[in-house]
């Protein structure tokens, strides 16, 4: 093998050794204190209904995101904007503010 290969390969090496600092899944979606800029309060209600529930918040000026298990999103922060998190039977499990 190379001299340049091997450089090539060393940083890669090291790169595998960085532990993964794991995520509590309770960790809020928006900063703490944030408070309710997307105005999720009112539809609290919503959460264990079916996701047909949403039809009922159609006349919101502010945007809203519907995410499924496993769905990719982009990680940009809208503090008005709605985020639903669905569950894999289809029903509303968490409201968030971003």
């Amino acid at each position: 093998m190379s001299i340049f290969r091997i450089a090539a390969l060393v940083p890669l090496a090291l790169a595998a050794c960085v532990p993964v600092t794991p995520v509590d899944p309770g960790t809020p979606a928006f900063p703490v204190g944030a408070g309710d800029t997307c105005n999720a309060a009112p539809l609290v209600s919503l959460i264990g209904r079916d996701s047909s529930a949403l039809a009922t918040v159609g006349n919101r000026r502010d945007p809203m995101r519907v995410t499924r298990p496993g769905q990719a999103m982009t990680m940009d922060f809208n503090p008005a904007r709605l985020n639903v998190e669905l569950n894999a039977a289809d029903r509303i499990v968490r409201l968030s503010c971003g």
